[in-house]
């Protein structure tokens, strides 16, 4: 079984705090619907200020989840090549000339 999705995992706190801006939007507008002309602007203003926030703890999380799935799917790469050489499937010369030509994975043994 596999675990989260990590894009999931990495937004989940920009998300948590985007939904709590949400939260205090209504509790902000409060209960009486004659006051909402004046209670609106200054919560929508309270409320779009903490979700602009979040949009560069999310690019930067998100970028982390990016960039370590990156690095996972090369070590693969890199693992499984090492592996061919090393099964005499394939020749060094011709892992260095498949890695030269930019050989993807669906060509690797």
């Amino acid at each position: 079984m596999s675990g989260p999705n990590p894009a999931l995992v990495a937004a989940a706190p920009a998300v948590d705090a985007s939904l709590g801006a949400l939260e205090a939007l209504i509790t902000n507008l409060g209960p009486d619907p004659l006051k909402l002309p004046v209670t609106l602007p200054g919560s929508l203003k309270i409320f779009v200020g903490t979700v602009e926030l979040q949009l560069p703890v999310l690019v930067n999380a998100e970028w982390g989840a990016v960039q370590a799935d990156a690095i996972t799917q090369v070590q693969g790469l890199r693992a499984r090549l090492a592996a061919a050489v090393a099964a005499g499937s394939v020749s060094a010369s011709q892992a260095a000339a498949a890695v030269g030509a930019g050989v993807t994975a669906a060509k690797l043994p």
